[in-house]
């Protein structure tokens, strides 16, 4: 060998040591490929619900994949589990007139959630929850059927269209809430709720009973009631009605009965059916009546309890714009023209 080339790799195995060749190890595949795709079940866990009758035996989310007609007298979707979640996905559920609910809540069950889409024409309410709690009803359209929706204890019900059901429109059990809703042309009430019940932002036109009705201990607050047969609202004891307008109502525009707040509301035109129709009526004792408008009534605002306190609001245009029975408190109501001055800002105006 030549010298030159001994010494060159004698210099590089002196500078670096020794060159050993390492294992490569097996060249044998582990297994066979895993999958890598989810099932269709674990992309969408649902239960698809494509004919009725069906009924929900267990918990979980259902939704429908068509509109679907009730051909018999029986029950569309039947709900007999607690925790359900039910999607009509922005289909119609169609029902027929004999005794039938578009859907029905089977017993004491909770958690019960309904919503996107419509329910219309069954024999029965378009939804029955009656002996359910803890439910929640949403952006649901509920036409022509007996009652639109009936619900028990603790229900929300929120932007529904609640029109043409052929009794009451919504009818809730104590501790609901119904907002921004529309409850158009119902042939009973628009809205009937028990004690604690919420109203909210809601609109009640044409209904052959009352607008809204609620039980002691209720909130009305920031809605429209208008050309119902009945009084537009109608409160009972401990209740808080605020900022409302209620207007051609068949008898009055707003009646409550003992120890309410009513405040900021404008009544006018109602009376439609009768002569003796008034804007605001206090029908007992202890509310307070404050910073009301009231016009072109029969009576303005009408006291007939005792113990009420009546400040600050302004009447026009009324057959009789304040009539208070003997044993109320009440700001003077003779008519004041001209600089308003703080001789008596507890005034009610005259017109």
């Amino acid at each position: 060998m030549n010298t030159t080339i001994q010494l060159g790799v004698g210099f590089l195995l002196g500078a670096f040591g020794a060159i050993t060749t390492l294992g490569q190890g097996t060249l044998t595949p582990p297994g066979p490929p895993a999958p890598t795709m989810r099932t269709l079940e674990q992309v969408e866990p649902r239960t698809p619900i494509s004919s009725v009758p069906f009924t929900i035996n267990a918990s979980g989310s259902y939704y429908l994949t068509r509109n679907l007609t009730i051909t018999s007298t029986v029950n569309g979707i039947t709900i007999a589990a607690s925790d359900v979640q039910l999607d009509l996905n922005g289909f119609t559920i169609t029902g027929t007139t004999g005794a039938v609910a578009g859907i029905i809540v089977s017993g004491p069950q909770a958690n019960i959630t309904v919503h996107n889409g419509t329910v219309r024409d069954c024999g029965n309410p378009g939804i029955s929850a009656g002996a359910a709690t803890h439910t929640r009803f949403y952006n649901l359209t509920l036409t022509r059927n007996s009652v639109g929706l009936l619900a028990g204890g603790r229900a929300l019900v929120q932007f529904c269209s609640v029109v043409s059901n052929n009794v009451t429109g919504v009818s809730l059990g104590s501790n609901s809430a119904l907002l921004d809703s529309v409850l158009l042309d119902n042939g009973g009430s628009g809205a009937v709720l028990t004690q604690n019940g919420t109203v909210q932002r809601c609109i009640a036109i044409g209904n052959g009973g009352g607008g809204m009705v609620t039980d002691d201990d209720s909130l009305v607050e920031s809605c429209v009631a208008s050309r119902n047969s009945g009084r537009g609202i109608n409160v009972q004891a401990r209740c808080t009605v605020r900022n409302n307008l209620a207007t051609l109502n068949g008898t009055d525009g707003i009646e409550f009965q003992d120890r309410c707040l009513i405040v900021g509301n404008t009544a006018i035109n109602n009376g439609v059916a009768t002569a003796s129709g008034a804007g605001l009526l206090a029908s007992s004792f202890e509310n307070r009546i404050e910073g009301n408008h009231v016009a072109a009534n029969d009576f303005g605002i009408r006291v007939v309890g005792t113990d009420n306190k009546i400040l600050a609001n302004t009447a026009s245009g009324n057959t009789t714009n304040y009539s208070f029975a003997a044993g109320n408190t009440y700001g003077p109501t003779n008519t004041v023209t001209g600089e308003i001055t703080s001789a008596n800002p507890w005034r009610n105006f005259n017109d």
